[in-house]
């Protein structure tokens, strides 16, 4: 998409937006540039595994563990959301996590930035051409992705944390259709069904997320 102007303009934009967030909790964004033609970003290397891939390597986590993650993510989050942004994509497998357990928040590639009239733009650092992944998203989202504000985050955080204490999806249906029908329709079964030595505060704070 080299020659499409508009799209090499808005990955500047968005590139240099996302370099101004400097958050511990945020996978950093140093640089964007070019080299004969080659647009690229120059970020922070994280040396671990993204959540998803432990959870399927190692099982469900322990809870305290599990919180720890999520309140790193949150926190994360939170400095975004002062910034005037929102990810719009949280899942288990944009969660770093490197060998000393410090948590980074990757991928800012389909997240909404506030401007100074008060609108949002489409952020396509990355070049994804979808807003998000159904397992992740709220009813809200799925109807008008640009509309949204902190509280889809927080609906896929919660999600994610779902994820990260059972090892199963909240709402386990195969069609992306299916999946925003069973939001609007039920319930996620609760946690303590699935992993009983999680606390009930802890699946409170889930099943409010």
């Amino acid at each position: 998409r080299v020659d499409d102007s508009s799209y090499l303009a808005r990955f500047h934009q968005e590139a240099q937006a996302a370099a101004r967030l400097d958050h511990r909790n945020i996978v950093r964004a140093y640089d964007v540039d070019n080299d004969k033609g080659t647009h690229y970003l120059v970020m922070e290397f994280v040396d671990g595994k993204d959540l998803q891939r432990l959870v399927k390597e190692d099982g469900p986590l322990d809870y305290e563990l599990a919180a720890r993650y999520i309140a790193q993510a949150a926190e994360g989050l939170d400095h975004a959301h002062g910034a005037g942004l929102v990810h719009r994509d949280i899942k288990p497998s944009n969660l770093l996590i490197d060998h000393e357990g410090q948590l980074k928040i990757l991928d800012f590639g389909l997240s909404l930035i506030e401007k100074s009239d008060d609108e949002f733009s489409r952020v396509m650092v990355f070049g994804q051409d979808c807003l998000g992944t159904a397992d992740y998203i709220g009813t809200d989202k799925a109807m008008d992705s640009f509309n949204v504000d902190g509280r889809a985050d927080i609906f896929g955080l919660g999600c994610t944390f779902y994820v990260a204490l059972t090892g199963k999806l909240p709402f386990p249906f195969k069609t992306g259709a299916e999946k925003i029908q069973a939001r609007m329709k039920m319930k996620a079964k609760p946690i303590r069904q699935h992993s009983p030595h999680v606390p009930a505060k802890i699946g409170a704070i889930v099943e409010k997320m």
